[in-house]
């Protein structure tokens, strides 16, 4: 069995989220709105911390906003699954996706 070294280990890197767009539904036309990445940082240790980049792609057509958020998520219950992990990452980049709502520039 191949040895996993520390680093790599300490580098678990998992694409959690990614929402694509098909406009009426023409896959050639596909593109990705938004995106969460996130990495483990504790080694896979039941109790985990995440490093995690949020970010929403820009659509004038819409009048979306841009935004890229880095955030920690601290002491995640990894037998909780991956849905309170999405759910912690968007109550951590809450106020920056909320910035984008109401036109104020964040925090």
């Amino acid at each position: 069995m191949p040895r996993v070294s520390a680093a790599s280990m300490r580098r678990q890197m998992l694409a959690l989220v990614m929402v694509p767009v098909r406009p009426g539904g023409d896959r050639k036309r596909r593109f990705t709105v938004g995106k969460i990445t996130a990495s483990n940082e504790s080694l896979l240790a039941p109790v985990s911390r995440y490093d995690v980049s949020i970010s929403q792609e820009p659509h004038d057509a819409a009048g979306v906003r841009g935004w890229r958020q880095d955030l920690t998520v601290m002491e995640h219950q990894r037998s909780q699954g991956v849905w309170p992990l999405v759910l912690s990452i968007l109550r951590g980049a809450r106020g920056k996706a909320q910035a984008n709502w109401d036109g104020s520039d964040g925090g």
